[in-house]
């Protein structure tokens, strides 16, 4: 359903993580964080040539920004 990507994150939040980040491809992400959930939006590219990395590529675009800042949705 709709909200399954939210609830999803707030389950695994249950068992521990203090951060929890569902990706949804195309649609964006959704980001629980300190009891605030966020939904983040896609940022396609103009052209995309091969999705293989595209992951890991999120991830640590999401990483060195946390790193530098509080604000997940900056």
């Amino acid at each position: 359903g709709a909200g399954a990507p939210e609830e999803a994150a707030r389950r695994i939040a249950e068992l521990g993580p203090r951060e929890v980040i569902v990706t949804l491809g195309g649609d964006g992400s959704v980001v629980l964080a300190r009891d605030v959930l966020h939904r983040i939006e896609a940022h396609p590219p103009s052209r995309l040539v091969d999705a293989t990395g595209c992951g890991d590529t999120f991830l640590a675009a999401y990483m060195a920004h946390r790193l530098g800042s509080d604000d997940v949705a900056a």
